[in-house]
């Protein structure tokens, strides 16, 4: 039987219903797009760059784990050391494979120079994931000079790393200092002459003032720390007391008997040296360890005499200067010379001028020193991994990253 076909009205009546109304754009679907978790940020990147900075991020967390296991384990294998002379004596640490990039680490004032064995600990660990580290005699640091000579002395020592391609293959090198070092190699890199040729810096126990960390430093009770204290007046107190030789020995000797445990042995150095000066001179140091109003009534003259030097030797004042990619702050949670206020203005400081800067405050140091943290298991762990994020920024800004293969990951070797 036929049957005909019978129109649809209904669809024509809604068709011509809806004929007057706008039409809806068809729905499209969005691209494909990634998570960067780049410094703990959520940020939609296109999904190359995002596997290139995923890649980059993770490689840098790798290492630094492996820079705290050997900096804590004291391992560093396949880590070759030479020496060379440039401004002064430098030991270079490296592995023999192609390197991640060129850094110089500087060590503190203290009389053993660039032998300082916990900053060799530090070039090694470095060395040991991959790069060429370069660590200097400074000679006004190794003489404890608390003067501007130390930073013309690293400005200079990395101009002249940085012309030699056979040292430094892309120009540019990265900075890691300690307390006043960390400060004199911030300035330098603020330096017309190199400050170009920087990529980033790390700084361990820094500060920002000079005049206020020496403050601090001198009104600590006579059973704290008492390093800085001589350092600082090893320096200045002729400043408050005149010429006195046999005063400033007294403190160069202390400054020695602290650096190298000697105090409460027989290598002792001091209290047989103030057996023997003028009874005024022995009297007068033990009046500036123990008795800490007179000791800032002297600070105080001290402080007016020099305060355009410590002006001058303030990274604060040099932070719109800089122009590396990055500036990384470690400072110790138990720091008895410099307090952690000082980092955290720096800190502030240098994120005001617009700087890339990260800030880790950790259980894990003192004032260069390792010590294990007196916390909860869970406190020591989130202080671990703060530690890795943040070795991690300064060795992703460190590394060369114009060659996919210095970035290769070949973190925990079978002999750590």
């Amino acid at each position: 039987m036929f049957v005909p076909a019978v129109p649809n009205l209904r669809r024509k009546r809604r068709s011509a219903w809806c004929a007057g109304k706008p039409q809806r754009p068809p729905v499209q679907a969005p691209r494909l797009r990634a998570l960067s978790l780049r410094s703990a940020s959520t940020r939609l990147v296109p999904l190359p760059q995002a596997t290139r900075r995923l890649w980059q991020d993770w490689s840098a967390r790798l290492l630094s784990a492996e820079l705290f296991a050997r900096l804590a384990l004291e391992r560093f294998p396949q880590v070759v050391e030479t020496k060379l002379q440039l401004n002064s004596l430098v030991r270079r640490f490296r592995r023999l494979k192609s390197t991640r990039g060129t850094l110089v680490v500087v060590h503190g004032i203290n009389p053993r120079g660039a032998f300082d064995p916990r900053l060799e600990h530090v070039a090694k660990a470095f060395a040991a994931i991959g790069f060429d580290v370069f660590m200097p005699n400074v000679p006004a640091l190794e003489q404890l000079l608390v003067q501007p000579s130390g930073v013309d002395q690293i400005e200079q020592l990395v101009l002249n790393l940085t012309r030699q391609r056979e040292l430094c293959p892309d120009g540019r090198l990265s900075l890691f200092g300690a307390s006043i070092s960390g400060a004199m190699s911030l300035i330098a890199a603020t330096r017309p002459s190199i400050r170009d040729r920087i990529k980033a810096i790390c700084i361990v126990g820094g500060f920002a003032s000079t005049a206020t960390v020496s403050e601090e430093i001198l009104k600590l009770p006579p059973d704290a720390d008492d390093y800085g204290r001589n350092v600082m007046f090893y320096n200045f107190v002729e400043y408050a007391l005149g010429p006195n030789d046999a005063l400033k020995h007294a403190f160069y000797l202390a400054i020695h008997d602290n650096h190298f445990l000697r105090r409460g042995t027989a290598a002792e150095a001091l209290p047989g040296y103030l057996a023997q000066v003028d009874a005024e001179v022995a009297s007068t140091y033990w009046r500036l360890q123990n008795d800490v109003p007179y000791r800032m009534h002297i600070a105080e003259r001290v402080m007016a005499e020099t305060a355009h030097l410590m002006r001058i030797l303030s990274p604060v004042e040099y932070v719109h200067d800089l122009r590396c990619s990055r500036v990384v702050l470690v400072h110790g949670k138990f720091d008895e010379v410099v307090p952690v206020s000082e980092a955290e203005l720096l800190y502030a400081k240098l994120r005001a001028a617009g700087m890339d800067t990260a800030l880790c405050i950790t259980g894990f140091i003192g004032h260069g020193d390792k010590v294990l943290p007196p916390d909860s298991l869970g406190v020591v762990l989130q202080d671990a991994l703060r530690m890795v994020d943040t070795w991690a920024s300064f060795i992703e800004a460190a590394a060369q990253r114009d060659r996919r293969k210095d970035l290769r990951v070949h973190a925990f070797d079978t002999t750590l």
